[in-house]
């Protein structure tokens, strides 16, 4: 019983929406056309009742001797079945394209049907069969048939599913874009001008019937005006008035505007006189408008004299009779042209001027009097004033309701998550002067919004929301300034003074109309916004703010992902970036600009923290040791045991974990920086969870693990020297004596490798004959002293080991300057010096031991000698010192000897 009731509930509601839709026909699509064609069809049902036998006899006398002839055939059977493949085919074709049916070729097809069917069962003919009892009248009759419910059904489905479709595009293409439409509802309404719209209709009700009104609703552009005009006509009665709608922009040209509109005013008045359109026609004669001579009159070259007061009287009784006032809504009134302008006003205040007849029009005065130049515009008013009876100024509204609209729409438009809601919140709120300057009407919104939706989808994450927004208010308002931002016209690079990654705002340009919304985008100082990744004055992200796409650089949509599922695919993640340097740098860019407060939860803090560790065991790079320093200073997690419900002791066991697991960091670079941070006290222990008491254990054992599997060589050696253990009193960290000794254990035991890289440069420099000349810098420590050094490497000179020589000569000269590192400044290429060995040099070494030699052979005393005497001795002491001039080996001893010439020198000159 349920399921007939539910069938026949199914079945009214049908019937229901069929009914619904013929009614809607009838009241909204009901013209003069469809009455015609309705007259037609009834013309053509009475014809064929009426005259039905002497239609039927022509048909007997000239179509039956015709079909008689007909022999049916298996060729005639295919052609009727192929004839109904096409029809199918067409049909279904349509029905896929929704194909609109013409009502009246329905309407025909269906009388022919009916007609046919009403004889093929009458028993008065015999029909040539088919297929079994089905004739070719049938099959026809069937393709009729067909095409007339393919119309139906095509306009039931129109109207069934019509409404439906209508709200799914809007709200589809409001997703996308915000349509520039006036307003048609009152819930529409954001300005809440829907009661002053009430107001003016009834003043319209109210207006006296016999004389003319004009009213004219001004506002700037994009305010709102055709929108108020719309909530006018929903605000008054249907039974109160005709209302004609009237587009000057939609005629062919000026000199056409009068002559349209009384067209369309004749079309509106038809319906209550059919001799209106006559008599429009003559009026229009008589304002030389149109020429309605006749074809005899015209032969005859007669010109008829036009009673224009008579013709304008007769149309006026025709308006004084109407039971309705008739309104003339003219839109666009200020995007006309000086002359369709001018033609307009004719029509208001002289050519149209009949009672009864009321013109609403809307404006902006400003544009209006562009249009019309200097000629018309006054001091005191504008010129189109006097041509208006009353002017109605649209209210304003707080810009707080503009707001508001702004950031709603901004916020749904572009899908906004709670940061960019908050993020757009911020800006509008902030920056409420900028944006009311910027974007003043609600079309200037609109128009943003979509500039907006268009350009943030594809930079979504990585720029800053706040100056992507007011970025984009400059591109809105002023595109060539945008252009300008972007070529930096207005921006540079102050090297001298900071990061010349930062791009500052030129201070010449402070009188430009933009300069506010500059200074706002490159202010002196960083911003103090949470989020310090990629901002608009950072040169390296500048780009992305123009070309709305990320080029070369990684983007935040990929790096967010190391925040979401298991560490294990986070770490594999890393690992596939921090090979390429410039995504490494790019990650470590994106980690350092989180903000450890700006967390939602304790997991997503945590696993930030560990993905720190995680990237600073990898690639300890300055940049990442730091990072990693700020996640266990105990200062900046103070709280977080509450914000976080962080526990520190398992806090600081899951980043030991990572940090001293040798697969993360075969070497413990990390560890190695820590401890020495530790050491040198620029970390302090007290400061920080994590201590060097927990690291340094792992590092020494790990050093000589290390030391035993792979004996001396360049990974052991920086191992070395970051085994560090206590400080001495003048404030130097030595290394640790176990490390040092096993050290010094595997050295004697392979000495090849040390030997061959004592000798080294001194530093990087970029040019070649500027640079010094050092060795291992822990000889001291490894060996205990010079002594045990110097023994060492003449045992591996006499070994012929390579680098033996050369240490050797170095070792010589290095004694002679004090143990200091031999700098060179402009005496040849240094690295070529240590590949020969340093010979050269060693013969300076030996030339000044001679000189030595010889200075102190020089008397101390020669007061008691001889006059030529003395003067043999300062003359070969000048000689010495010419000599030792000439020696480009600058060492300490090069020094004392020469300290010592100038001494004697002296002496035997004063006393000579």
């Amino acid at each position: 019983m349920s399921i007939i009731l539910c069938k026949d509930t199914f079945m009214m509601s049908k019937l229901r929406l069929i009914f619904r839709y013929i009614r809607m026909c009838l009241r909204k699509h009901f013209s003069i056309h469809i009455a015609w064609n309705g007259i037609g069809f009834l013309t053509a049902i009475y014809v064929l009742t009426t005259y039905e036998d002497m239609l039927r006899c022509w048909y007997d006398d000239h179509v039956i001797p015709i079909l008689e002839e007909f022999v049916p055939s298996p060729l005639s059977f295919i052609i009727m079945l192929l004839m109904m493949g096409v029809v199918a085919i067409d049909i279904r074709k349509k029905a896929k394209n929704r194909f609109q049916y013409s009502g009246a070729f329905a309407a025909a097809l269906a009388i022919i049907a009916v007609v046919i069917m009403s004889y093929r069962f009458s028993g008065l003919y015999d029909y040539e069969e088919w297929l079994y009892c089905v004739s070719y009248v049938d099959l026809i009759v069937v393709m009729l048939l067909a095409y007339v419910c393919a119309y139906v059904y095509a306009n039931v489905q129109l109207f069934m599913h019509s409404e439906r479709k209508d709200k799914n595009a809007a709200k589809s293409s409001e997703q996308h874009i915000l349509r520039d439409w006036p307003i048609e509802k009152a819930y529409e309404d954001i300005l809440k001008i829907h009661d002053e719209a009430e107001k003016v209709a009834r003043e319209l009700e109210d207006l006296e019937r016999r004389k003319t009104w004009s009213l004219a609703i001004t506002a700037r552009w994009g305010a709102g005006k055709t929108s108020f005009m719309n909530l006018i006509i929903k605000k008054i009665s249907e039974k109160e008035f005709d209302i004609l709608y009237f587009n000057p922009r939609d005629c062919k040209s000026y000199q056409s505007i009068q002559e349209d509109f009384f067209n369309e005013l004749a079309s509106l008045l038809s319906k209550y006189n059919s001799r209106c359109s006559s008599v429009m026609k003559d009026y229009m004669a008589s304002l030389q408008l149109i020429d309605n001579r006749g074809i005899v009159e015209k032969l005859l070259n007669f010109y008829k004299i036009w009673n224009k007061a008579s013709l304008r009287g007769n149309i006026k009784e025709t308006f004084s009779r109407l039971h309705k006032k008739v309104l003339v809504l003219i839109d666009d009134f200020d995007r006309l042209s000086k002359e369709e302008i001018m033609e307009v006003l004719k029509l208001i205040d002289s050519n149209a001027a009949f009672n009864n007849l009321i013109f609403l029009t809307a404006y902006d005065k400003e544009q209006v009097n562009k249009a019309l130049g200097s000629q018309y515009q006054t001091e005191e008013a504008c010129f189109v004033d006097k041509f208006f009876d009353i002017e109605y100024s649209l209210p304003t509204r707080p810009y707080y309701m503009l707001a508001h609209f702004l950031m709603d729409k901004l916020t749904k438009m572009l899908h906004a998550d709670e940061a960019e809601k908050q993020a757009i919140h911020n800006s509008v709120n902030q920056n409420y002067h900028t944006y009311r300057s910027y974007l003043p009407t609600i079309r200037d919104i609109k128009r943003f919004v979509n500039m907006m939706v268009l350009d943030y989808e594809h930079v979504r994450g990585e720029v800053i929301l706040e100056e992507y927004l007011l970025l984009h208010l400059i591109k809105y308002k002023y595109p060539d300034r945008f252009n300008e931002i972007h070529k930096s016209k207005y921006t540079e690079t102050r090297s001298l003074f900071g990061n010349n990654k930062t791009l500052y705002l030129k201070k010449e340009f402070d009188n430009l109309d933009v300069y506010p919304v500059l200074k706002l985008l490159f202010p002196e100082e960083e911003s103090s916004n949470g989020n310090t990744y990629r901002h608009i004055y950072d040169a390296s992200s500048f780009e992305y703010y123009f070309a709305n796409q990320v080029f070369g650089s990684m983007k935040v949509r990929d790096m967010i992902k190391i925040f979401n599922g298991d560490f294990e695919a986070a770490c594999s993640m890393i690992d596939s970036w921090i090979v390429d340097d410039k995504k490494r740098e790019d990650l470590i860019d994106f980690m350092g600009s989180k903000d450890m407060d700006g967390f939602a939860d304790g997991s997503l803090f945590l696993r930030y923290a560990k993905i720190i560790a995680y990237l600073a065991s990898k690639r300890p790079n300055n940049r990442a040791f730091w990072l990693f320093v700020s996640v266990m200073n105990l200062e900046n997690l103070n709280g977080y045991d509450r914000k976080y419900k962080l526990e520190m002791d398992k806090y600081e066991k899951q980043l030991l974990d990572i940090i001293k697991d040798s697969s993360n960091g075969p070497d413990f670079q990390l560890l190695q920086q820590l401890h020495m941070r530790y050491k040198t006290q620029d970390l302090k222990e007290d400061e920080n969870v994590i201590k060097d008491k927990d690291i340094w254990p792992v590092l020494k054992k790990a050093f000589l693990d290390r030391l035993e599997k792979d004996s001396v060589c360049n990974e052991t050696m920086r191992m070395l020297s970051s085994c560090r253990g206590s400080m001495n009193e003048q404030g130097k960290v030595l290394l640790d004596d176990d490390c040092a000794s096993a050290m010094r254990m595997e050295i004697e035991k392979n000495q090849g490798y040390y030997i061959a890289n004592f000798v080294r440069l001194g530093r990087s420099s970029s040019n070649a004959d500027f640079n010094s000349i050092k060795c291992e810098p822990f000889w001291d420590q490894i060996f205990s002293n010079a002594k045990s050094m110097e023994s060492f490497i003449v045992s591996c000179k006499g070994k012929g080991l390579k680098g033996g020589n050369v240490a050797y000569n170095f070792w010589q000269i290095f004694k002679a300057n004090d143990f200091k590192e031999i700098e060179f400044m402009g005496q040849g290429n240094v690295q070529k010096k240590i590949d020969n060995e340093m010979k050269e040099e060693i013969k300076m070494l030996d030339e000044l031991k001679n000189i030595q030699v010889k200075v102190e052979d020089v008397p101390d005393d020669l007061s008691s000698m001889a006059d030529n005497e003395k003067e043999n001795w300062c003359k070969l002491l000048k000689e010495l010192l010419d000599v030792l001039d000439n020696l480009s080996l600058n060492i300490s001893f090069k020094g004392k000897i020469k300290n010592e010439i100038h001494r004697k020198y002296t002496d035997c000159t004063i006393r000579h």
